[in-house]
């Protein structure tokens, strides 16, 4: 059974929910709307998904050491199934991948115009036993100081069979 579900909102909903959410937190979402998720546009593995809108309410859930249990009921570590730089070559433009590697190269901070925005860019060369690879590191993670070894989760594969 999943245990993550993607939840978006639009517009000046978006805007208006943004702020209430930080990385690697968990919240209870209620009063969206529950459709069928589209997994071309999404690597969370669930058949549904949470549209959010102006009756939307978010919480954050506490994390309660004292009332945890051993059991399956308890929210799930985050797991990743790593795959070789080899096989990602071979793998399908807008499919999702877990990697890690030595990096090898590491870009200046590039910034680039998108809808009107700038972000922040970082290109890296990532490399395993089994080939490299250019990987595009996005805003935050552009600016986070570079590990010798970087472990990425839910990657893009985009154009030129890069991440």
């Amino acid at each position: 059974m999943p245990k993550q579900i993607r939840a978006i909102a639009f517009n000046y909903f978006a805007d208006k929910l943004f702020p209430l959410f930080s990385k690697g937190n968990v919240y209870m979402i209620s009063s969206g709307k529950v459709v069928l998720s589209n997994k071309m546009y999404s690597q969370i593995k669930n058949d549904y998904m949470i549209i959010m809108n102006e009756k939307t309410e978010v919480e954050l859930c506490k994390d309660d050491d004292e009332n945890k249990s051993n059991d399956n009921t308890d929210i799930a570590k985050q797991i990743f199934v790593f795959v070789p730089i080899e096989s990602i070559m071979q793998s399908r433009i807008w499919t999702y991948v877990d990697v890690i590697g030595y990096v090898e190269c590491v870009q200046p901070l590039q910034v680039a115009n998108s809808c009107q925005r700038k972000l922040k860019k970082r290109p890296i060369i990532l490399v395993d036993p089994s080939g490299k690879i250019e990987v595009t590191l996005w805003e935050g993670d552009a600016e986070n100081s570079m590990k010798t070894i970087e472990m990425l989760s839910h990657c893009r594969i985009q154009r030129m069979f890069g991440l």
